[in-house]
């Protein structure tokens, strides 16, 4: 009983610690970003290619790994949690919004690779982060 009481300790300090409103505003701002995106691409005849098809994630990629400075994250886990987040967030608002659009969404490659790089850009960040970090302690 003691250790599930621990164990439920170190969730509960985990959680307080983690910004949901970063998280869910962060989340929802790529997905809004990506989302007009993707429309004025279907709006000008240029979304089928595949080379917008890679724009379009390299595009989340980015988004995922701009924000990430402004969240102050010590540990590439935390990073990974506010990707989690920011993919659910989208992921349910494609649910609720792009499915009656495009039926097929869940089905494009580009759709999961795009949410791939949204999850590990910010511990990509992170982790550049520490490295440069762990350079710069090592020179002086």
């Amino acid at each position: 009983m003691a250790e599930l009481l621990s164990i439920i300790s170190l969730i509960n300090n985990y959680m307080e610690k983690f910004n949901w409103s970063r998280a869910i505003g962060y989340g929802a701002l790529i997905w809004v970003v990506l989302f007009v995106f993707v429309w004025i691409l279907i709006s000008f005849s240029l979304f089928e290619s595949v080379i917008s098809k890679i724009i379009i994630v390299l595009v989340a990629g980015a988004l995922s790994y701009f924000f990430t400075p402004d969240i102050k994250m010590l540990k590439p886990s935390r990073a990974l949690s506010y990707g989690v987040s920011w993919v659910v967030v989208g992921v349910v608002l494609d649910l609720l919004i792009s499915m009656r659009f495009m039926a097929d969404l869940f089905s494009r490659w580009e759709y999961w690779l795009g949410y791939a790089f949204i999850l590990f850009a910010p511990a990509i960040r992170v982790m550049i982060g520490e490295t440069k970090n762990a350079g710069v302690s090592h020179a002086l």
